[in-house]
Parts: C-alpha cells; structure tokens; sequence
C-alpha cells in the first residue's frame, strides 16, 4: 500500500479507534440489555409471584439483539477492509472488492432491524388505544422493512465495488475506498429512513398521547404524569437522534468515500444508544445500578469520616485520661509529702518537749 503522510495515519487510526468503540459498545448494551432483562424479572417474580407485567417486550428485545449483533459484525468487517493493505495482493484487492458492499449491506441490515424495533414498540403502544388495524403490524409493515432490506442490499451488491488498495493514491486515509457509482441510492436511503422513523415514531406516540388525553384524569398524581410526558420526549428525541444521523451519514457518505468505515460506524453507535435507552427495563437497571453505587460510594465516604471521627474521640478520651491520671498522681505525691512533713514536725517537737 501507498505510504500515509503524518495526517493521513492519524486519520487512520482514527477510524480504527471508531470501529472498536462500536464493536465493544455492542457487547456491552448487548451484556446490559440481558442483565436488566434478569433483574427485572426476578424483581417482578418477588412481588407478583408467576404474574410477570413486562416492561419491554420479548420481540423487541430480541431486535435489539439483532441490532447489536449486524453492528458488531459490520465494525469487524470494516476493519478488516480498513486494514486489507496489510494481505497479499491477490487476496487484498478480491476482499476489498467485494467484502466492502457486505460491510454496507450489514449496515442495513442493522438499520432494517432498527425499524422492526420501532415496530415492535409501536405495536405494544397499540394496547392502550387500537387506532390502527391489526393487519397493519401483522403483515403490511414486517412486508414493508423486509422489501426495504432486500431493494438496498441487492442494490449495494450489485452495483457497489471497493477499490483495491493498489489503486488508492498516497495518502489516503484507509485501506479500502468504496465505489459510488450510483451516489442518488445513498441519498434515497436517506430520504426513506426520514419516512421509516417519521412513520414508526408516529405509530408509536399517537396511540400514546390520544389515550393520555382520554384518561388525564387517571394522572391524579403529578409524578406519574410527568414521568409518563419525560418517556413521551425521551422516545421522539432518541428517535429523531437516530434519523439525523442517518440522514448526515448517507447523505454526506458520496462525497466522503474516504472516510466510509468512520461515518458508518459512528451512526451505528448512535443508533445502539439511543436503542439502548428506548427500553424501560435498560433504564430501570442503569439507574438502579448507579445509585447504588452512589450510595455505596457514600456510604464508604461517611464510614471513613466516622471512623475518623470515632478514632479522633478515643484519642481526646485517652489524652483527657491521661491528664486527669496526672492531676491525680501529683495530688497523691503532694498528700504524701504533706504527711511526710507533718510527721516531721511532730517529731520536732516531741524531741523539744523530750529536752
């Protein structure tokens, strides 16, 4: 591979770093998401016995699932075209070639397994009110994200290439440099994962606000209602997070060919985040878990100050002991020599009378 000048490595390494922070913050919203799952259930086991009210849903959990996984696996193969220079040619320039449109095919597949959780969340939103008809859920929108899937991916692979790094110009920032020969299919992405998330956030919320309406007075307490309008803003600005940077990413992606890999998985960071939070179950956990290390971290902090302070009041006592042991000892010394000169005297005078 072509030599990098100074700022063409630490670019390099920059995009390695961003691809191993997505790797690793899949793994651990994927070890939180199933912690918190296990300490909700056992807390709600505690309190109603077999009766078990969830607060997220198997199905979309298990979405989430998908989503940490396809962005794992897309930040490993990121980085293996990002580091392709380091092959032999003849397996460098066929793994750049065609192991770049598998990475963006990942990439939607992470993304289409995004808009099955926003459907997955708007279809347990529908408990409340049932606005829209089952049938909607069922086949229409699963139909829907799946053909969205399939178009793109076929898409990318068909038209899509990576440039192989022996004709990559010095001082490029990576490895691999995808083709655009077609830019307008990134750029329509875009503009459909606008609608997707518009669509499903609407799904979500209408049923949501239309029934906060109808039973407003069931709000008699002013925590629940504001708990209940924080989860409401909490979801549309986690929602509109993941839609701004989709929209930046593919629409940005064509001029920026060099800096695929990083942009990419940035976005798919993003989108783990705000998947990560969307679940009251994951929240519940993180909170929990945090105040009880404040708490504990508190705790020890008021220990040692006590410890501190009982060691300062045991000194004062020994120290005011002490003290007192020497009034009494030189009261006692006083006494004694108080006798001893008194016996004197008499003697002195027994004597005198004696002559």
């Amino acid at each position: 591979m072509a030599s990098y000048d100074m700022t063409a490595q630490s670019h390099w390494q920059i995009m390695a770093v961003a691809m191993a922070m997505n790797l690793i913050l899949c793994i651990v919203f994927a070890t939180l998401t199933k912690l918190g799952n296990d300490y909700h259930q056992n807390e709600l086991s505690k309190k109603h016995k077999n009766k078990l009210s969830m607060l997220t849903s198997n199905n979309q959990r298990f979405l989430a699932y998908f989503i940490y996984l396809f962005a794992a696996l897309c930040a490993l193969q990121c980085f293996f075209c990002h580091y392709s220079f380091s092959y032999p040619p003849q397996i460098s320039k066929y793994f750049c070639m065609y192991g770049s449109p598998i990475c963006v095919v990942l990439y939607y597949a992470s993304k289409s397994s995004l808009y099955g959780f926003f459907l997955e969340r708007a279809k347990l939103a529908q408990g409340i009110l049932k606005l829209f008809p089952s049938s909607l859920f069922k086949y229409i929108l699963p139909s829907y994200i799946a053909v969205y899937f399939l178009i793109f991916s076929t898409l990318i692979l068909v038209f899509f290439r990576g440039i192989p790094p022996e004709n990559i110009d010095d001082g490029a920032v990576t490895s691999c440099i995808m083709t655009t020969p077609i830019p307008w299919v990134l750029q329509f992405g875009a503009i459909i994962d606008i609608f997707n998330c518009l669509l499903f956030l609407y799904l979500f919320l209408h049923p949501l606000w239309k029934g906060y309406k109808a039973t407003a007075a069931a709000f008699s307490n002013e925590w629940k209602k504001k708990n209940f309008l924080n989860m409401m803003y909490l979801n549309i600005t986690l929602s509109l997070l993941c839609t701004i940077s989709s929209f930046i990413v593919m629409f940005v992606l064509p001029l920026i060919a060099q800096y695929i890999w990083f942009a990419g998985n940035i976005d798919m960071m993003i989108n783990s985040i705000a998947v990560f939070f969307m679940m009251a179950s994951n929240r519940r956990y993180v909170t929990i878990k945090c105040c009880y290390c404040c708490v504990c971290t508190k705790e020890k902090i008021s220990s040692y100050g006590s410890i501190k302070s009982t060691q300062s009041t045991i000194s004062s006592v020994q120290l005011s002991n002490q003290q007192s042991n020497t009034v009494t000892t030189s009261s006692q010394i006083s006494q004694e020599s108080q006798e001893v000169n008194n016996e004197r005297s008499s003697t002195q005078h027994g004597t005198e009378n004696m002559v």
